[in-house]
């Protein structure tokens, strides 16, 4: 460009230059003479002025055509460097374990109980969903004796589904159904509508490290009752309408080392009085991906069971769990 502008200068300098030709005769008079000259020096001055804005206006325009087409390959080429593709919202994941323990004893007695236990959860943007299911099945047969006791005989099944509000506050809704023939349950089909709040979620990294939060719901469900052991007897239904507290605590001391408490208390507000409380606690040790040992030890107690049976339960459990 600077080139260009130069020879357009020269072509303004030359041209003012240029003696201006003038038909009218010299006049004689100095004054004459004089006024003549500063004519033609304004008429050449005017002629100059013209000439070099139509060279600088060429100049511009080359220089314009020249630097768009300069410009457009290395634009053609930067282009594919700086296409981004749009981000993909986020997909729902599931994880889950499937957990396994076994209790089998021989000498003075035998006895041999198995204990299983499955939980699956799903997350997306704003949904939660989680099932969980477990069962245990126990004998035992003291030597002097020839008849074989039920120790354990139960199951349950939930289903849960969290609608995220705010990251911290989430409304759900849960359905279950839960079976106990030696506490003498036949079933207990139960509903629970509530909200959950999440105190703490520190991550480090993948790993979620410190994880803490609260439900505060009401569950209505119907406890039908009957004896099994060691005869067979039919009993009243309970009805169970009680506001629900439940804790949900997890800890990883690291990546293969993990602590969680799971607790509830449901305290009856039809009918006479009475709680139940449940906790379990459980730390597990990854020893190869994706199996781990587990530890557990689960507690529930109920103010008024079924008659004969006591308001304590206790166990403590011992085995092996894959995760997913």
């Amino acid at each position: 460009m600077s080139s260009t502008f130069v020879l357009a200068v020269l072509v303004s300098q030359l041209l003012a230059a240029e003696p201006a030709v003038s038909s009218a005769p010299v006049a004689e008079d100095p004054a004459a003479r004089s006024l003549v000259a500063a004519e033609r020096a304004a008429a050449a001055a005017e002629k100059a002025a013209e000439a070099a804005m139509k060279a600088a206006e060429a100049a511009r325009e080359i220089s314009e055509r020249v630097g768009a087409a300069s410009s457009a390959p290395a634009a053609a080429l930067a282009a594919p460097q700086t296409e981004t593709k749009p981000a993909e919202p986020p997909g729902a994941l599931w994880s889950g374990t499937v957990a396994l323990s076994l209790i089998s004893l021989t000498g003075n007695a035998r006895s041999i109980t198995v204990n299983g236990a499955g939980a699956a959860e799903r997350k997306s943007e704003n949904w939660i969903l989680g099932l969980k299911a477990s069962g245990a099945y126990g004998q035992a047969k003291p030597l002097d004796s020839g008849d074989i006791a039920t120790v354990a005989l139960n199951a349950a099944f939930q289903a849960r589904a969290a609608y995220r509000l705010t990251p911290r506050y989430s409304a759900y809704l849960v359905g279950g159904i839960d079976t106990d023939h030696v506490a003498s349950i036949e079933e207990r089909p139960y509903g629970e509508a509530g909200v959950g709040i999440l105190w703490l979620d520190e991550m480090q990294g993948d790993l979620s490290r410190l994880r803490l939060n609260t439900d505060i719901a009401f569950r209505y469900g119907r406890e039908i009752r009957q004896q099994y052991y060691p005869v067979s007897l039919q009993l009243d239904d309970e009805t169970i309408a009680a506001p629900r507290v439940g804790l949900a605590f997890r800890y990883a001391l690291n990546k293969d080392v993990i602590f969680t408490e799971d607790a509830e208390a449901l305290p009856t507000v039809v009918g006479d009085a009475r709680w139940l409380i449940n906790s379990t606690t459980k730390i597990a040790a990854r020893i190869v991906n994706p199996l781990s040992i587990s530890l557990g030890f689960q507690v529930r107690y109920d103010s008024r069971p079924a008659p004969d049976k006591k308001d304590l339960d206790t166990a403590l459990s011992f085995g092996v769990e894959a995760g997913f």
